[in-house]
């Protein structure tokens, strides 16, 4: 996986993937297109800040309650509560 994980970054610094970005953005210098080390980075650093963000909100204060009745009617069972 992170094989091709690294080829894609490397594609960037290809002269062909280059000149096809500047032609399809003229106004594109080579210099505006950012280095594949810089892409890796900035992608690993907002990874990194979704990752603490999932985890803060997974500390959310969470409760279920499990209910185990004998007999439930179909129409009686509440949403907030987790049937078993």
């Amino acid at each position: 996986m992170m094989r091709y994980f690294g080829q894609a970054f490397r594609l960037v610094e290809k002269g062909p993937f280059r000149r096809l970005l500047m032609y399809l953005r003229p106004a594109l210098a080579d210099k505006d297109i950012p280095h594949r080390t810089f892409l890796q980075k900035e992608i690993l650093k907002r990874a990194e800040l979704v990752e603490a963000r999932i985890k803060t909100a997974l500390q959310v204060n969470v409760s279920v309650s499990v209910f185990m009745p004998a007999d439930i009617c179909p129409g009686c069972r509440r949403p907030d509560i987790f049937y078993l």
